[in-house]
């Protein structure tokens, strides 16, 4: 390695490394090329759409970016023959805080703590292009950043290594492992995550705390630069006073960095009543892997502290960390919390009826006629849902289900395209008790029925006036085996409504069958489905078919020139071809099959654990629907498809009430254990032991963090023993690193 035109500085020195035939320049990066280097940061480091690359990002809103921290600390390799970067690493220009216990006259319960502040140097971001590799590039750039942090006169150097093979590789340079940071992972109990105190985000300190507590409280997203002071404070005793190797945070840090990369995130309690005096503040981030079709929400402690001075507060410490928590969890969107006098499924709330998320933009011209039949079984302890019932228990999936149709004559009811359409429940069983279960839910959501005393004679129940027509099912409960047998019936029904309510006493509508089972309907497709089925030509008329995931179908809308007692037959019910034979009906009748979207039905444990992943993360599936479809074109190649695919769900509430309370979504945070020491060190009363009940303790996981490594830069004999330093004091955990610092 050579030195090109050798300044009188490391930093500023250039050199030519060379490997075989290729050759490298190792220099400091040039203030010009950020924009280069960013890009080439993000072909390593995956980023959100439409962001800078998170390392770009670290760096211009460091605190030293305009002095101490030059781009100049960014070493690059660029190969000589490409002109490109292809290697770099970066020196973060950092203080670390290292507590010291002083004993006085040998009395180890009359001791105090002293810090020492000294200057460091972090290495990270180390990467080399993958065709660069094993040439000795990343090495050679380490050499020249330990030579320009012994030039800066820095006390010691710290790295961490992700790997074993990283490991190894600092040891070689001369690094040292320190005392591995332990973190607790454990499961959170949802159903105590209780919003008690709202989320104030207009700093206006219009809420209050419980009322059995003197002290009143509010949460909010941390204002900068208005709490920067409260915080540095904090921090200051919380972290920088007790563990071993913690950043020392400026105001500018605060400010420039924490605000921006903590934005919306960060939380903190404050006092309202002592001038919004904060006594906690806490943020989490999602793990990594922690992907939308995880079962479990996977959560780190990215941020945490606490006023531990005032130990006669009257709100224990873990009621603290249990709302900041909560109300955190709540801000990604994710985990729909409760609050603290509202009940988690109670469909009989007044406030719920009619509640529809429908679609804002429909076609100008809406269905003028047409029925829309619902499918449903009654729910009957025992008798719903029975294959979720080892999952769920008997009221558990009866309460699902009843969820379930709740919002699905709720959303159709409140679609404003679908005013003119005939609505009808087919009930199973139908009998006194299916009628009497029907007519109770239709009560609690209030929603409009029409007359009932004509259903003796088995035919649309009441033919005056709005509202949902309840028809019971032919031949009482729903068995698959003749089910097309009562589907028959009930278009012949249908049409037979259609028929006496119309004005013009025709029947040229088509009728839409739903299944009450899967509550993510696709508006758009009903209303398409009806509009194309009404047309003056039977050639021209097409049915709409909305394929289910496991091979049946959630939606059909059956145009007027379907024959009923052709419509059904042959048929492959609760079989992996349902959808398929229903099209091979339907087109040996000359009727053009379209396809929508594809719907899911509920039917199966995984079924369920689907629904809740998809209303928690509203994934539209969009790979899998289409996927589907490609599929199903196959089998009816001949004919012509078309798909309308709406990506707006309706709101599901009733469904989401109830996937809340019976099949709450896994929740792990990992955290270090010095923080769980802190919180059970302070329960001291009621309040924070059921605050504490938050946390599963039966399923904590210890994790060593063993990757980081020190370097004693000036040879003073300095060690970072954590295990000696904090020997058997247990109000000095051993810690190393904040690791939400990133440097």
């Amino acid at each position: 390695m050579t030195s090109v035109n050798a300044p009188t500085t490391f930093e500023h020195q250039e050199q030519i490394y060379t490997f075989e035939s290729s050759q490298y320049l190792l220099r400091g990066l040039y203030p010009d090329e950020l924009q280069t280097w960013s890009n080439f940061c993000a072909t390593f480091f995956g980023h959100q759409e439409n962001t800078a690359p998170e390392c770009y990002r670290e760096y211009i809103h460091d605190a030293n970016f305009t002095t101490l921290n030059p781009s100049s600390l960014i070493r690059v390799a660029i190969c000589l023959n490409s002109q490109e970067i292809v290697a770099w690493c970066r020196i973060f220009l950092r203080r670390i805080s290292i507590p010291s216990v002083v004993i006085q006259r040998n009395d180890s319960h009359n001791k105090y703590t002293t810090t020492t502040v000294i200057d460091a140097g972090g290495i990270g971001q180390v990467c080399t292009a993958k065709r660069h590799r094993r040439r000795g590039i990343s090495q050679a750039l380490l050499l020249t950043a330990m030579d320009i942090m012994r030039e800066r006169h820095l006390a010691i150097s710290f790295v961490h290594a992700s790997s074993p093979a990283g490991v190894s590789f600092y040891q070689s340079l001369g690094y040292t492992r320190t005392t591995s940071s332990k973190w607790s992972t454990v499961s959170l109990d949802y159903s105590k995550l209780v919003v008690q105190w709202e989320t104030n985000t207009n700093n206006n300190h219009s809420t209050t705390g419980p009322t059995n507590n003197n002290e009143k409280y509010s949460v909010r997203p941390a204002i900068f630069p208005q709490d920067t002071a409260q915080l540095q404070q904090l921090h200051h005793i919380y972290s920088e006073q007790r563990l071993a190797g913690c950043i020392v945070r400026t105001e500018e840090y605060w400010n420039t960095y924490l605000s921006v990369e903590l934005a919306g995130s960060l939380f903190v309690l404050a006092e309202m009543e002592h001038d919004d005096n904060i006594v906690a503040w806490l943020s989490i981030r999602p793990r990594k892997g922690n992907h939308s079709h995880s079962h479990s929400n996977r959560y780190q402690l990215s941020e945490f502290g606490m006023d531990i001075r005032n130990s006669n507060a009257t709100v224990a410490p873990a009621v603290f960390f249990s709302q900041l928590l909560a109300h955190a969890l709540q801000a990604y969107h994710r985990i729909p919390l409760r609050h603290q006098e509202q009940e988690i499924h109670n469909i009989d709330d007044s406030n719920n009826n009619k509640m529809i998320d429908s679609p804002t933009a429909f076609s100008t011209t809406v269905p003028q006629t047409g029925a829309i039949v619902v499918v449903a079984k009654c729910p009957i302890r025992g008798k719903s849902k029975t294959r979720l019932i080892p999952m769920l228990g008997e009221e558990g999936s009866v309460a699902l289900a009843e969820s379930m149709l709740s919002d699905v004559v709720c959303t159709l009811e409140g679609c404003p395209a679908l005013t003119h359409v005939q609505k009808i429940l087919l009930y199973a069983p139908g009998n006194q008790e299916g009628l009497t279960i029907m007519q109770g839910i239709f009560q609690k959501l209030k929603l409009p029925l029409k007359d009932t005393s004509q259903l003796e004679e088995t035919t649309c129940a009441g033919k005056q006036g709005g509202g949902w027509s309840l028809l019971p099912m032919l031949q009482g409960d729903l068995i698959a085996s003749d089910l097309g047998s009562k589907l028959e019936d009930a278009l012949r029904q249908a049409r037979q409504c259609m028929s006496t309510t119309s004005n013009g006493g025709g029947c040229g509508g088509g009728v839409v069958f739903l299944g009450m089972d899967a509550p993510e309907l696709s508006l758009d497709d009903i209303v398409t489905g009806l509009l194309d089925a009404t047309t003056t030509t039977s050639i021209s008329a097409s049915a709409m078919l909305c394929p289910a995931s496991d091979g049946g179908y959630g939606m059909l809308c059956v145009p007027p020139a379907a024959d009923p007692s052709r419509t059904f037959q042959n048929m492959y019910w609760s079989h992996s071809l349902t959808a398929v034979s229903q099209m091979k009906a339907l087109t040996d009748q000359n009727i053009m099959v379209k396809i929508g979207k594809i719907m899911h039905d509920i039917d199966e444990p995984a079924d369920v654990e689907a629904l809740r992943r998809r209303l928690q993360h509203k994934d539209t599936e969009e790979d899998e629907r289409h996927g589907v479809r490609k599929n199903l074109r196959f089998h009816y190649a001949s004919r012509e498809s078309k798909s309308y695919i709406s990506s707006r769900h309706p709101s599901c509430q009733f469904t989401r009430k109830a996937m809340e309370h019976l099949c709450p979504p896994k929740i792990s945070l990992s955290l270090p254990q010095f923080v769980a020491q802190d919180l059970r060190a302070h329960a001291t009363n009621t309040d924070d032991k059921d605050a504490m009940g938050i946390i599963d303790w039966k399923s904590e996981q210890i994790e060593l963090d063993k990757g980081w490594m020190y370097l004693d830069l000036k040879n003073e004999g300095r060690h970072l023993d954590l295990d000696a330093f904090n020997g058997s004091d247990p109000q000095m955990p051993p810690h190393f690193i904040w690791p939400s610092d990133s440097f």
